[in-house]
């Protein structure tokens, strides 16, 4: 089966949206508690779960709209 590349930029995005999440409620957010900086981490734990459900969203609405067309 070949893909064409345009249609796999929304699954790379989805992927980017999931790493970023996850490497801001990780290291980011351990790392600016430590630093006691807690307005700082509270935000990378909010923008942290914005990109994970943000990135899961575009990856099921790649999968329907494949599975429709």
């Amino acid at each position: 089966m070949i893909v064409d590349i345009a249609e796999m930029y929304p699954s790379l995005g989805a992927l980017l949206f999931v790493v970023t999440g996850a490497l801001l409620l990780g290291a980011e957010h351990h790392r600016c508690q430590r630093e006691r900086m807690h307005r700082e981490a509270r935000w990378c734990r909010r923008l942290g779960w914005v990109n994970i459900l943000s990135g899961a969203a575009l990856w099921i609405t790649v999968w329907v709209v494949r599975l429709v067309a």
